[in-house]
């Protein structure tokens, strides 16, 4: 065993174990539990163990004879988070190898160490790797980490006050000492049931404030607390397009058109900083998030079924029962590089009708010529346990890439997963001929956007596993937005 730490200069600890020969699994898992704890995981515990089953998982998978294997193991703080990855040079694996249908164990412990991504990544002559994404042990404002519906009455009662129209909100960037005004409006909101829990944490959303990875603009009201918030995320300050959400309006301010207003500052920011565009999911659940990306300007490009959280509460707004659908907008504030978007021939019109709508710099080319395919399908699942779903994101397509991505959907049907995204690059042509082989798996058409995993603009198709749409729940807001929804719910299997 070798081992190594580092310190960067903001502060980041980071930790590589380099494990060979057998019994090294029980080892890993000790190095990174005690690793968690000083870097403050939200379960060191749980996290070890995890670590512990999924070396063993990769001994008995990937190497004929594990006395001679050898596992680096690396963990690394980031801000919110601890990423644990493990890389091995052993037999090509993944996902099903190491948490396929028998494993309920991973999916245990998944969940167990409040693990809020997972992804398990074949990268060619590099080897595996498993990364493992936690949350960091935060103060939150919530007496528990458990959703209840019931402590949300305050919130109810909250909204049959309305604030006067007339009365003023002053708009401006949030800063970070505003931290737990935020995470108090959050509750007005949702009660404990809104489904990004770092957005309870004051501390998380101070330091991704400080680091850049967050910019929030917010109203205030009357008494000083946050009474609205939009936000833009980004993965690395790098980034050209941003993640807008986490859209979060009291209840006494609706009808205040505060997140009309929050957005067009954001979009304002991300036009002046150089960034291209925003991406967005705005729930279908109600039409007043969407009603307001449209005056803004935004173009709807997808509809995804069954992707929000049967458990998420809009407090004063009518919800079901069932898991909710997003629509998926893009609001364009710079100039992107041109490209070809290829097109598989029986989506091309609702592509070329997305990508005017929203202003994607991108031209359409639907061309059917037998495409290089790759030697070697190259993807990766990711597992997102407070949704309950799962994306596997394919980078390079091979001649394999039908049977690869049955192996692996059937994996997380077993595990009984909700929904399974399957993000397609659009970059390369073999997507335009490819994709009707996964279409008779039984995914079927979403939409398409920039991508913060696979470079360029993607092809969303999902997959229901015994989950139910309601379609006739899904408000839109546009006569686009109607066409783009009859355009999905028509492309689902019956």
């Amino acid at each position: 065993m070798t081992a190594d730490t580092a310190s960067s200069g903001d502060g980041t600890v980071r930790m590589r174990v380099s494990l060979h020969g057998e019994g090294m699994a029980a080892v890993a898992g000790t190095a990174v539990r005690e690793c968690a704890t000083v870097l403050g995981g939200a379960d060191p515990q749980c996290l070890g163990e995890l670590v512990t089953t999924l070396c063993n998982r990769i001994l008995a998978s990937s190497f004929d004879d594990p006395s001679r294997a050898a596992i680096e193991v690396t963990v690394s703080a980031r801000v919110g988070e601890l990423v644990v990855r493990l890389d091995d040079d052993g037999l090509p694996g993944s996902y099903h190898r190491i948490a396929g249908p028998a494993a309920t164990d991973v999916a245990r412990m998944i969940r167990s160490a409040a693990a809020s991504d997972v992804h398990f990544v074949g990268r060619g002559r590099q080897g595996n790797r498993a990364e493992i994404v936690v949350r960091r042990a935060a103060a939150d404002i919530r007496p528990d980490r458990v959703a209840d519906r019931a402590q949300a009455g305050s919130a109810t009662e909250a909204a049959e006050s309305p604030v006067p129209i007339d009365e003023p909100v002053e708009i401006r960037f949030m800063e970070p000492d505003e931290a737990e005004s935020l995470a108090r409006c959050v509750y007005r909101c949702y009660g404990y049931s809104y489904d990004v829990a770092w957005m309870y944490e004051p501390e998380t959303i101070a330091s991704r404030l400080r680091s850049g990875h967050l910019r929030s603009a917010v109203g205030i009201g009357v008494g000083g607390e946050i009474v609205g918030h939009c936000g833009v995320l980004r993965s690395s300050v790098e980034l050209a397009v941003g993640e807008v959400g986490m859209a979060v309006v009291d209840p006494r301010y609706r009808g205040h058109h505060l997140f009309t207003t929050l957005k067009r500052l954001v979009a304002d920011w991300a036009a002046d900083t150089g960034l291209v565009g925003l991406y967005s999911e705005a729930t279908a659940n109600h039409p007043y998030s969407q009603q307001a990306n449209v005056a803004l300007g935004a173009g709807e490009t997808g509809v995804l079924l069954g992707y929000v959280p049967a458990d998420v509460d809009y407090v004063d707004i009518t919800a079901g029962s069932h898991r909710g659908a997003v629509v998926l907008f893009y609001l364009k504030t710079g100039d992107g590089p041109g490209r070809v978007i290829h097109a598989p021939p029986q989506h091309a019109g609702i592509l070329r009708a997305v990508v005017e709508h929203s202003g994607l710099a991108g031209r359409v080319d639907d061309s059917t010529a037998a495409p290089t395919l790759a030697p070697a399908t190259r993807l990766d699942v990711s597992f997102r346990p407070d949704h309950n779903s799962a994306t596997i994101s394919v980078h390079e397509i091979g001649d394999d890439a039908s049977s690869e991505v049955r192996t692996h959907l059937r994996d997380l049907c077993l595990h009984r997963v909700d929904t399974v995204y399957l993000d397609l690059p659009l970059t390369v042509p073999a997507t335009a001929v490819c994709t009707e082989r996964f279409e008779e798996l039984g995914f079927f058409f979403g939409g398409v956007f920039p991508n913060q995993r696979i470079a360029g603009d993607v092809l969303r198709l999902q997959y229901l596993n015994n989950v139910e749409p309601h379609s006739e729940d899904i408000a839109v807001a546009s006569d686009f937005g109607a066409r783009l929804l009859s355009y999905v719910t028509g492309a689902a299997p019956t």
